[in-house]
């Protein structure tokens, strides 16, 4: 076709100096904006037009495989014609076929990364493979030694990933029974396999060394053996603090420091090692989402997990351990199909939960004395402590979500024969055709925790009810929501508000909440009025909260009175009559017929509470002013006139109003030559 040449040319073409020989370096920015366009043309005529391309697959599978033999693209431009050759591919409908043509486009990186494993072994190595041991130039130079070694990692890592996201089953069931897709199919269910997953799990190896050798780089023996120019390299990059401060980008001085031709070679290395860190787990969870059961069912995958992607997690900075909560421990469990509850979520989770809430409540315990320092700005956003405070927040938040998936997600990579009836509303990963799955497992699982009563449409799943019902990871996930309640951050607290709303029916009717438990929960809720009463969505939540967990557990566990009866200020005439009137809801299943109702309820238990609500510091010392007999400000307003009208008039004359003057009307109809 003519436009795929233009296309073509587009993307070869390296500018009127350049030869086709000569090192990249020399190639101007304009022909390099010209071919990265050229090829993202390609990937967006791919996702759009498949089923045109699909006749002309042959030809363009041959061209992108003969430039790159002919090293004219380079290899990040040939990652992205794979990416567009892979959706094209999906077109073939058959498992075998797309299979060989993936066999085919990673066959080089299958050939890099044998050549690098014995440079990702450990953190030390592969810091002096990456060029973290050498000096920094104080005038860049325009051959960086270690360049291509970091490029060939990027590679690799960018081309599986691009396969692992673009490759999928066909939309209906009929089709992937006929191309060989089903997996397998149990009552109302199917699994499908992935033709990605074939040419993924013999690299699988690789991956999780990478994972684990990337955690040791912060380890401190290693880090002492970086060159001096390098000691900040694993520091947080300018774009994510902009990022994560909210400032949408950096200032004048940081722009100057960022074209300085002296940090170009730090900023890259650094660059590197956020990009590698977050393509892995990326990676990982695009795995787990499109490739399902197949994953799950590798021989010692929970062992691997725990041994790479967890190995040495304490040295890593809470600004690099976002990427593993949210990118892939979440995905992870969400995808997990119930076969592989228990070989693979148990252990995973048993090591995880645990670790994650201690850490959160050491964390909070830090930032809450750095605040208490006579040094803390929180104005200040470029200070370390205001941005460990931020970056604690967003993780905190993060886990929840992960606490949140854990209790509410099932049925994983399983997909509901139901949902292919609809043909071409429904992919065969079960979401909605047009929107990625990552969306929609993100628009299924992030239920707005901000508005009162959020969780209500939520329900604890199979997989939720079997972390409960586990000893230790039961009250692993209790107490994280417990003292999420707690911790000083409103949407946090909030996430963890509407998760106790589903757990605590659970641990009720299963006699896993004591006494002191129960205790526990009203102290908790109690301390968190106290702490965040100030902000409104809290208060409303809370208090709602606390009334319904009082209503719940006051039958089988009454001690929660002495909790009530121990607020400051609280009066026990008051607590008494709230009691009353609890019980009577709870003896008439809520449908008492007493005037007021829940807003009674409210009331009573606002009056007992009144003294213990959190209040804002600047409000807390505050004393209303009362001016008695202060006298009415009257404002003597002054009388507008009013406008004469044109048939007002005393005289009678024409143009002349109810005043005697003349408006002027009658000169609009006077001739000209009278």
């Amino acid at each position: 076709m003519p436009a795929l040449e233009k296309i073509f040319s587009c993307i070869t073409y390296g500018g009127g100096d350049f030869s086709p020989g000569a090192p990249r370096t020399q190639m101007g920015e304009e022909a390099k904006a010209l071919r990265r366009h050229g090829c993202s043309l390609m990937v967006k005529l791919a996702s759009r037009q498949p089923t045109t391309l699909l006749s002309l697959f042959p030809q363009l599978r041959d061209k992108v495989l003969s430039l790159r033999a002919q090293g004219q693209v380079s290899q990040m431009e040939y990652c992205t014609l794979v990416e567009a050759l892979v959706m094209v591919s999906n077109e073939l409908r058959n498992y075998q076929h797309q299979l060989d043509f993936l066999r085919v486009v990673v066959d080089p990186v299958w050939k890099q990364l044998a050549e690098l494993e014995p440079a990702i072994q450990s953190a030390e190595t592969f810091a002096r493979f990456a060029g973290l041991h050498e000096p920094c130039p104080k005038v860049d130079a325009a051959v960086d030694p270690a360049g291509d070694n970091r490029g060939k990692i990027g590679f690799c890592l960018t081309s599986v990933l691009s396969i692992c996201r673009r490759a999928t089953p066909p939309l209906d069931l009929p089709t992937c029974q006929a191309g060989g897709f089903v997996l397998s199919s149990a009552g109302s269910t199917v699994s499908l396999r992935n033709p990605a997953w074939q040419v993924v799990a013999p690299i699988m190896r690789h991956v999780f060394a990478l994972a684990k050798t990337m955690n040791g780089l912060w380890a401190p023996a290693v880090r002492s053996k970086f060159h001096a120019d390098f000691a900040k390299v694993l520091e947080l990059m300018e774009s994510e603090r902009c990022a994560i401060a909210g400032s949408g980008g950096g200032g004048k001085d940081q722009a100057a420091e960022a074209a300085a031709p002296s940090k170009s070679r730090f900023s890259r290395i650094q660059a590197f090692i956020f990009e590698t860190y977050e393509n892995i787990y990326h990676l990982l969870s695009e795995v787990a989402l499109y490739c399902g059961g197949e994953f799950y069912e590798t021989p010692g995958l929970a062992d691997s997990i725990i041994s790479c992607v967890l190995a040495d997690v304490s040295l890593v900075p809470d600004f690099r351990l976002r990427s593993i909560v949210r990118t892939f421990l979440k995905f992870l469990v969400q995808r997990c199909p119930r076969r592989c509850y228990s070989s693979v979520l148990a252990p995973v989770l048993q090591a995880v939960c645990p670790y994650m809430m201690q850490r959160l409540v050491t964390r909070w315990e830090q930032l809450k004395l750095a605040r208490e320092s006579p040094s803390f700005d929180e104005d200040s956003t470029d200070s370390k402590e205001v941005m460990d405070d931020v970056i604690c927040r967003h993780l905190t938040r993060e886990y929840l979500d992960v606490v949140k998936v854990v209790l509410t997600s099932g049925g994983g990579s399983d997909i509901p024969i139901s949902s292919f009836e609809t043909k071409g509303q429904v992919t065969a990963n079960g979401t909605t055709n047009g929107a990625s799955e990552k969306e929609a497992t993100n628009s299924n699982s992030n239920h707005n925790p901000n508005t009162p009563g959020g969780g209500s449409k939520l329900s604890v799943s199979e997989l939720g009810t079997l972390v409960l019902q586990h000893d230790s990871l039961g009250q692993g996930v209790v107490l994280t929501v417990l003292q999420g309640l707690l911790w000083p951050d409103s949407p946090s607290s909030m996430r963890a508000g509407v998760l106790l709303e589903l757990i605590l029916p659970i641990l009720l009717r299963s006699g896993q909440l004591g006494d002191e438990g129960a205790r526990q929960v009203m102290v908790n809720l109690l301390s968190a009025i106290n702490q965040l009463g100030q902000h409104e969505l809290n208060y409303i939540q809370l208090i709602q909260l606390t009334i319904q967990a009082f209503e719940w557990m006051r039958p089988a566990h009454p001690g929660i009175l002495e909790v009530l009866a121990q607020v400051p200020g609280c009066n026990p005439e008051d607590l008494r009559r709230f009691d009353d009137r609890m019980m009577q809801s709870i003896r008439s299943g809520g449908k008492e017929g007493v005037k007021g109702g829940e807003r009674a309820k409210k009331d009573m238990f606002r009056k007992i509470i009144g003294q213990f609500i959190g209040r804002d510091v600047a409000h807390m010392f505050r004393q209303e002013v009362m001016i008695k007999n202060l006298p009415t400000l009257t404002l003597n307003k002054p009388e507008r006139k009013k406008t004469p009208g044109l048939l007002d008039s005393e005289s009678g004359g024409k143009g002349i109003g109810s005043s005697g003057a003349d408006t002027g009307i009658g000169a609009l109809f006077t001739h000209n030559g009278s």
